[in-house]
């Protein structure tokens, strides 16, 4: 007699820190990857709305947080967006 052996993967935690359950392989629910991506960017984005300063070795420091290099990269651009001041628009120039 044959038995089917199935491999149950035990319950964790999703890592963006929602608390929901995941009985996958998977380190996150879908979607939620870019919710920590978005997370992470809020917190620098709310350290220089407080008067602080953000350099590139604190992008390079967080982006060690998450577990891909496909994600460091994804939240390593979006953080370099999100703090480089944007260029006013020059007097006299057309507005979009």
């Amino acid at each position: 007699m044959t038995t089917k052996t199935e491999t149950a993967t035990a319950a964790h935690a999703c890592l963006c820190e929602c608390k929901q359950g995941i009985t996958t392989n998977a380190l996150f629910k879908p979607g939620h990857d870019a919710r920590m991506v978005s997370q992470l960017v809020a917190e620098l984005t709310n350290t220089i709305a407080d008067g602080g300063k953000v350099t590139q070795r604190d992008i390079t420091t967080t982006a060690k947080r998450l577990p891909s290099e496909p994600l460091r990269v994804k939240f390593t651009r979006a953080a370099i967006r999100a703090v480089t001041p944007k260029p006013q628009d020059a007097k006299g120039g057309e507005s979009a």
